[in-house]
């Protein structure tokens, strides 16, 4: 279990200082906090996560590298035990730096720490899929993927194009790219004659809503009578004539799988039909918090309820929501178009389709 949180500022005249703590029991000293810094420091100032071993301590942290406008260098490190594994920690603690930096120096800035380490510590327990929707949950993130299907652009490009979309400064544009390298859909690479680091987007992810595996329809036939397995079928067959990709599905999907309570019920259901104490009981949860999780489904057009003649309640999936990542086909035909209108340097535009071909290869 994690000992705290700790972010710290650096200061030409003053060297390292540490900004906020949680809990303030946690103690660092100043030779510590700068040997943290000089680790990161030596990595030609990029930003990123590190895990290190400082005397006694063992370390996660986030560097948000070089200033840029003037911004002060931070990193964010959380103290761990001595046995603990720092690497576990890069997703969340690059997630939770991300959150910190909107908000460092401000008046409160000590409670949103508290309220960042307690969801940091939660990060830890959710899957895969849940770090995709909590990444993507980030409208941001959201935007800066959608900037990049019109084709490649520089960090200084990228943000200013989201400061101007979002009328915002953003403090630190890698902490919303580094998350998206690592998922694999963006490439960061240095192109000769172009000063800033060019971004690619080299795989694509979109929000959708499947149909429930076919166990479900034949846990559904096992449990009830044939004439409500029947209405069963034909509310999610409707649902599916009826269904397309909206641009707001990411932001409803990814609340869906970041949300605890609904996630496990999904979890559950994507495999059973079950009723919802027997959910309850399977979850180790009071009924009514799964009753609201249930309701709050049902709203979503995610979980279908069916009742037999003894008044027993059946919950099943209408659909399953997910995101799916696929290669981006379009983005060939997209950069030849940008190249061929004189909108796209000849080397961005060769190095993009270089990317490209090396992602479809790998396949």
């Amino acid at each position: 279990m994690p000992q705290g949180i700790v972010v710290v500022k650096w200061d030409e005249a003053e060297g390292t200082i540490l900004e906020s703590k949680y809990p303030n029991t946690v103690e660092i000293s100043p030779d510590e906090m700068m040997r943290i810094f000089t680790s990161h420091a030596m990595g030609e100032g990029k930003p990123g996560f590190l895990a290190m071993k400082i005397g006694s301590l063992n370390i996660a942290s986030y560097y948000t590298g070089l200033a840029l406008r003037g911004m002060p260098q931070h990193y964010v490190a959380i103290l761990l035990a001595e046995d603990e594994d720092a690497t576990v920690f890069e997703g969340p603690l690059t997630e939770t730096s991300t959150e910190l930096m909107q908000k460092v120096g401000s008046d409160n800035f000590p409670t949103f720490l508290e309220e960042a380490y307690k969801k940091l510590i939660d990060y830890l327990t959710l899957t895969d899929e849940q770090m995709t929707a909590l990444m993507i949950k980030d409208p941001r993130r959201r935007l800066l993927l959608q900037r990049l299907t019109t084709g490649a652009l520089s960090k200084v490009e990228a943000k200013e194009s989201l400061e101007e979309e979002l009328k915002t400064e953003i403090v630190n544009i890698d902490l919303l790219i580094d998350p998206l390298v690592k998922m694999g859909l963006v490439k960061k690479a240095i192109v000769e004659g172009i000063p800033s680091e060019s971004l690619f987007l080299l795989s694509d992810i979109f929000a959708v809503r499947l149909p429930p595996d076919s166990s479900v329809l034949r846990a559904l036939r096992s449990r009830i009578p044939e004439n409500l397995a029947v209405k069963y079928e034909q509310q999610e067959a409707k649902f599916f004539e009826k269904y397309r990709v909206l641009e707001e599905d990411p932001e409803a999907v990814a609340n869906i799988l970041t949300n605890p309570i609904q996630y496990k019920v999904i979890q559950s259901l994507r495999t059973s039909v079950l009723t919802a104490r027997e959910l309850a009981a399977n979850l180790k949860l009071d009924n009514d918090v799964v009753e609201n999780a249930l309701k709050a489904l049902r709203k979503l057009d995610v979980v279908n309820e069916v009742s037999d003649r003894s008044g027993n309640r059946y919950m099943a999936l209408k659909n399953n929501p997910t995101f799916l990542k696929f290669f981006p086909e379009y983005m060939v035909n997209v950069t030849r178009q940008k190249w061929a209108s004189g909108m796209l340097e000849d080397s961005i535009a060769r190095k993009h389709l270089e990317l490209l071909k090396e992602t479809y290869v790998s396949l």
